[in-house]
């Protein structure tokens, strides 16, 4: 079996049930997993290890002995701070011109922050996600920290429902609050992973594909 991406390889992944389903069958088999971004640290790299059963670990990088053959040279150049470069390139050079932002989508980046900092300061109140500077937004991070507030709130619902074995008081409304504002802050979860995956369509694909995502998201004019 081989496996591309085994970063995704976590929880109820397709990856995982496919390996728990062979294991059922057999133990005749063998994995090959593959990734540049395995994962963001130890622990997550270690449920991927876990997860896909794997016993064996290869690294390489570019300046690897059995890799460097292949690799053209590399020159990154920051256009956005060196003004008047001209680039040049030869056979053996790959050349990486990064583009500084224009004034125009400086302004709409601006503006779309102003909506999404609302939403991250309230997850922020609620000490569902710490994060409130747009720049700094982690899809992954975001999910983990939506997944963790999802836990800890079902948690919460089981010790209140073993309180009320031992003590008799009146939480109706109490409860249906504590619902009402877990709801919420799911909701603004939600809301703030489109916003997240528009503003990244912004910074890579620009203002096209950013307005035809929230067109299709969020029906707007």
């Amino acid at each position: 079996m081989v496996v591309d991406f085994v970063g995704r390889a976590q929880g109820n992944y397709a990856y995982c049930e496919v390996i728990r389903g062979m294991l059922k069958h057999t133990t005749e088999f063998r994995v090959l997993a593959l990734s540049a971004t395995p994962g963001s640290n130890s622990q997550s790299i270690q449920q991927v290890v876990d997860n896909l059963l794997i016993a064996h670990l290869e690294y390489r990088a570019e300046n690897s002995l059995d890799v460097a053959p292949y690799v053209h040279g590399r020159q990154v150049r920051d256009h956005s701070r060196k003004k008047g470069f001209n680039p040049t390139c030869t056979i053996y050079q790959i050349e990486k011109i990064v583009v500084p932002m224009g004034q125009e989508l400086q302004g709409v980046r601006e503006r779309f922050k102003l909506v999404i900092t609302p939403f991250l300061q309230r997850l922020a109140q609620a000490r569902a996600y710490n994060v409130t500077d747009a720049d700094k937004l982690n899809t992954f991070m975001l999910t983990k920290a939506r997944e963790a507030y999802s836990a800890r709130m079902a948690n919460n619902e089981v010790t209140l429902t073993e309180q009320k074995k031992n003590f008799v008081f009146s939480s109706a409304r109490f409860q249906h609050g504590a619902n009402e504002n877990v709801g919420l802050v799911l909701g603004d979860f939600s809301v703030v992973m489109s916003l997240s995956h528009a503003y990244n369509l912004l910074h890579q694909h620009g203002v096209r594909a950013f307005y035809y995502f929230l067109q299709a998201r969020f029906i707007i004019c």
